[in-house]
């Protein structure tokens, strides 16, 4: 991966499971991160955050992070995008949160994959 970019309305550690294995690699090799993470009435745990920059490795170049939290509203996309080193995209747009219960299958979730690779036949 040369880049993944992500918003996510809620957030915790424990939903960066199928994503850390390649936030480390990105880290690793030096490559991009812009992730923005909902405080929605400051549920996001400071912790859960420490987590997420030591897997970033922040602070470094090409790594971002942002908490946003709005009074009176809620911060509440979740994009996930992606672009490999060949230079083709994949990205999500749906409803889950990058917490347990949005990716592990214990909230009922919509959404739509987009990929610029061509499909397997």
């Amino acid at each position: 991966m040369a880049e993944v970019r992500w918003q996510s309305g809620f957030y915790a550690a424990d939903g960066l499971g199928f994503l850390a294995p390649t936030l480390d690699r990105i880290r690793e090799e030096g490559g991009r991160v812009v992730a923005l993470v909902g405080s929605n009435n400051g549920d996001t745990l400071r912790g859960d955050v420490a987590r997420l920059v030591s897997l970033l490795g922040i602070p470094r170049p090409g790594a971002h992070l942002g908490v946003v939290s709005f009074t009176g509203a809620f911060f509440h996309p979740k994009t996930y995008h992606l672009t490999r080193r060949d230079g083709s995209q994949a990205a999500y747009v749906g409803s889950a949160n990058l917490t347990s219960a949005g990716v592990g299958s214990l909230h009922v979730e919509a959404g739509v994959l987009l990929d610029t690779r061509p499909l397997s036949t």
